[in-house]
């Protein structure tokens, strides 16, 4: 399991402490991932990109980020956070990206850019990426290569109406595709009972 969990200056690091001692209660039950989470931004929220670094000292298994042009206003800044704590550390990096047409697909090409600059493949993944499912044919494989050759895996899950990833397109390229639960029972999706076989 892959938890993200909402690391910012309001709550500091509260939320990772709980899922940390959870994730150490259970451990002989199940296998849980921290991603240390800025739902809050990074650069538009002071103070948090020092939090990320703290969660990962103490134990957050990869850096997340959230929309860099869309959120923080500032995809290059974000990114350098992003990849800076994940190059220190060695750990590996959950990108999730909103973003839509080309401008998702620029930061979709950045980040494959950086992960191949920085020796990252096969550790960096890109949730939601709905920009290549919004994009022409040719540029979604365009940018399926790229993701390919760098080791970047595409997350996607069953977002209604909204456009998502090609999968048969991107899995013919080479690229690692996983599909996943967008949330359990939270504030995002409050209904049902947890059961993941219902969601």
């Amino acid at each position: 399991m892959r938890s993200h969990v909402d690391v910012d200056a309001a709550v500091g690091l509260q939320h990772f402490e709980a899922i940390a001692a959870a994730r150490e209660a259970h451990r002989e039950k199940v296998s849980i991932q921290i991603v240390a989470f800025p739902q809050s931004g990074i650069l538009t929220s002071p103070g948090t990109a020092a939090l990320l670094e703290d969660a990962v000292r103490a134990g957050a298994d990869l850096i997340g980020g959230l929309d860099p042009a869309g959120h923080d206003g500032d995809a290059a800044g974000h990114l350098d956070v992003v990849f800076g704590i994940a190059e220190r550390h060695g750990v590996g990096i959950d990108i999730h990206l909103h973003d839509g047409g080309l401008q998702g697909i620029a930061e979709i090409e950045e980040i494959a850019r950086r992960t191949k600059a920085s020796g990252l493949g096969g550790k960096v993944a890109i949730s939601h990426a709905y920009a290549l499912g919004e994009v022409a044919a040719d540029v979604a494989q365009r940018t399926a290569q790229q993701l390919a050759e760098s080791g970047v895996a595409i997350f996607t899950n069953a977002p209604g109406s909204h456009a998502f990833p090609p999968v048969l397109l991107l899995r013919d390229a080479g690229v690692n595709v996983f599909s996943g639960n967008d949330n359990i029972r939270d504030s995002w999706w409050p209904y049902g009972d947890g059961d993941l076989l219902e969601r």
